[in-house]
């Protein structure tokens, strides 16, 4: 019967020539055939039969059947494996390249500026500013160290630490001291003094010498430091030139005019002086 249609009856025994609706088609706990096909409980939706056909053949259920952590197999607890993560770097073994708060360090390594605060005091050359040597003899390895400098600003001295296991004794300390140099332009030395005293002449003559007498002039005798003019160098050399004459026995006399030299009694060889 070509386009015919059946269907079964509501008693399930006999076909009918058309299809009943799904919802008057009774199971027998009561519920429909269509209550059946939109149960999605007991039927697969288009959705459902998508995701079945994406599993692989033999596919199991997520059962977890190894973890390895570094190639070493971990223990499994049902679907559950505890992972140990280190907390702090003693739970972990270090290797030869790991550094230590107890390691030495290769300065070599080293890259960029290191602070000063990362240095150990010991490795550093400081100065340190104390008021007196009571305060620099108190000094501790805590403030300087052996070649550090300690300048006392009462003194205005420096002392370099030469050992800081004696900084309480002068043997602890070597004080500084200038070189000598071995030549020196004088336009290249500086502070020059501009006094005779400033180059530590003491026994100078000083600037406002009193003028010497012509008695003291003639005399010759006294050991006083004097002024002299031209005219009193005049009248100490006339005065020795008149006593080597006379030291030598020549007369000398003076006359005031030519008449008088004939009565004078010069002798032989004497000097008569006129008077002008």
């Amino acid at each position: 019967m070509a386009g015919a249609k059946f269907g079964i009856s509501p008693d399930g025994k006999t076909f009918v020539e058309e299809p009943l609706a799904a919802s008057s088609i009774v199971d027998t706990d009561g519920t429909t055939a269509q209550q059946h096909m939109d149960d999605t409980t007991r039927h697969t939706t288009a959705a459902d039969k998508t995701k079945l056909n994406g599993i692989a053949v033999g596919a199991q259920v997520n059962i977890i059947e190894s973890v390895k952590r570094n190639g070493a197999a971990l223990a499994i607890s049902g679907k559950t494996v505890d992972v140990t993560v280190p907390t702090k770097t003693s739970d972990l073994t270090h290797d030869s390249g790991f550094l230590t708060s107890a390691s030495p360090l290769d300065a070599s390594k080293l890259a960029g500026v290191v602070p000063i605060a990362s240095i150990p005091p010991a490795a550093l050359e400081r100065m340190t500013t104390v008021a007196t040597d009571a305060a620099r003899l108190a000094l501790t390895t805590a403030t300087v160290q052996t070649g550090d400098t300690v300048k006392v600003t009462g003194t205005d001295k420096m002392y370099l630490v030469k050992d800081d296991t004696k900084l309480s004794s002068e043997d602890g300390y070597e004080p500084y001291t200038a070189g000598s140099a071995s030549s020196v332009p004088w336009i290249g030395v500086t502070g020059k003094p501009t006094t005779v005293s400033g180059y530590g002449i003491t026994d100078a003559p000083t600037a406002n010498l009193t003028t010497a007498t012509q008695a003291e002039a003639e005399a010759g005798s006294a050991a006083t430091v004097r002024a002299w003019t031209p005219q009193r160098v005049r009248q100490a050399a006339d005065k020795a030139a008149v006593a080597a004459v006379l030291e030598a026995g020549i007369d000398i006399v003076v006359v005031s005019n030519e008449n008088e030299i004939a009565t004078s009694g010069v002798r032989p060889g004497g000097i008569v002086l006129m008077k002008v």
